[in-house]
């Protein structure tokens, strides 16, 4: 290769390399022209805390390549910030945190992810718990073999599904600080209930992960059940001794839903009757700040002639934890027919919802009893319902079957 030919090869090399850098080239090592900032909250972070950022393979572990990216200490309220990333990208962040419920710093250091794709020249995205549970999840489904995009969306949409977010709730883009929107003050109560009893998100996240619903639904009424016994109050002072004036007690006592009721049955049918077995189902109510315990369930009947009463019991299930109730319907004597039994769940705070199936209890013939020592005459007409006809008495005696 002649001097002009090398130099002109070297030049080249030389503007692409600039251009994809430009571009934000998608190196190996993570690198590119791309700036990252966020807040890093589980309360807010302390300063000083550690963020490190790992460029993900597609595979969604992380690329040993991305040494080259230094950690950065977080700022105030647990802001952070990165120039030059690109790709997909894990945020975690590892420090202590203001614990929302004390308004002290936590006893103990926390670990959050965030992972998130960076594109173009700014981006910002935060690290809260929501991004936690929604991180490992990602992670899981491009280990299965899942794209990155359609891993973020399936696992974005079932934490949004367990917490009851909005349909434009981006997680990353939460700010427990900011309670000027309900997605915000959802994440604050589920990151003040976690911090009562870390373990929470950890078994959470393995039921998302083992795509285990009966895991999910327990570990999302744990939580609830921690809300259930939050100060409010003290946390919006907390909230508001950083700098928040959109945090209220009122605005988080006002997120509460009324009582959700599932794993009821579709349909009851028996005959009537029927004295064996039990004649009802299993029932699974949940609420976002009341404990099962305080929640009142009430069994009613359409058909007052044909059911007698409903009866609510609690009831622990090992194989489906979601489970957490039965209902019993107790029929009234030689009554058959057809009634809607209706369920419904009222919690503390009066909010109420209902679930209804229908019940049918076919006729039967009854059986024709004499008095002892008496001859008896039973008579049936041609136009009487076809079936057998069952005659008992006490003992032994003489009877007679007309047919007219």
């Amino acid at each position: 290769m002649n001097i002009l030919n090398r130099f002109l090869a070297i030049t080249i090399l030389a503007i692409l390399a600039v251009t994809l850098a430009s571009c934000g080239g998608g190196s190996s090592n993570g690198l590119g022209s791309g700036s990252v900032s966020g807040m890093a909250s589980k309360g807010p972070f302390m300063a000083d805390s550690t963020v490190t950022a790992y460029v993900l393979a597609t595979d969604g572990s992380r690329n040993t390549a991305t040494a080259a990216i230094p950690p950065i200490n977080t700022g105030k309220l647990g802001a952070f910030a990165f120039d030059n990333l690109a790709g997909n990208v894990e945020l975690e962040v590892y420090g202590f945190y203001l614990n929302e419920n004390t308004g002290n710093t936590s006893t103990a250091p926390a670990t959050l992810t965030s992972v998130v794709a960076v594109g173009g020249s700014a981006n910002n995205f935060n690290i809260n718990v929501f991004t936690d549970i929604e991180a490992g999840h990602i992670k899981a489904l491009m280990a299965a073999g899942n794209t990155f995009a359609d891993a973020k969306t399936v696992a974005t949409t079932t934490v949004a599904d367990l917490f009851n977010l909005s349909a434009e709730a981006n997680l990353s883009e939460l700010d427990l600080t900011d309670g000027s929107n309900e997605d915000n003050l959802i994440l604050l109560r589920a990151s003040a209930a976690i911090a009562k009893t870390p373990t929470i998100l950890v078994d959470l996240q393995t039921a998302i992960s083992a795509d285990d619903t009966a895991a999910q639904a327990q570990e999302v009424a744990n939580i609830n059940a921690n809300i259930a016994s939050l100060d409010f109050a003290m946390i919006a002072q907390n909230i508001a001794a950083l700098g928040s004036t959109t945090v209220t007690a009122a605005a988080l006592t006002a997120l509460n839903k009324a009582p959700t009721i599932s794993e009821f049955p579709n349909l009851i049918s028996t005959i009537e009757d029927a004295t064996s077995g039990f004649l009802g189902g299993n029932l699974a109510v949940m609420d976002d700040s009341d404990s099962v315990d305080d929640i009142t369930i009430i069994g009613s009947s359409t058909n007052p002639n044909l059911v007698d009463r409903v009866v609510i019991t609690p009831f622990t299930s090992i194989s489906a934890p979601a489970v957490n109730h039965t209902i019993e319907i107790i029929l009234k004597e030689n009554a058959h027919g057809n009634a809607t039994i209706i369920i419904t769940a009222t919690d503390s705070d009066g909010l109420s919802n209902s679930a209804q199936f229908p019940l049918t209890i076919s006729p039967v013939v009854d059986a024709v009893e004499a008095a002892a020592g008496t001859p008896t005459a039973v008579t049936l007409s041609e136009n009487d319902p076809a079936g057998t006809v069952v005659v008992s008495a006490a003992a032994a005696k003489s009877y007679f079957i007309n047919v007219d």
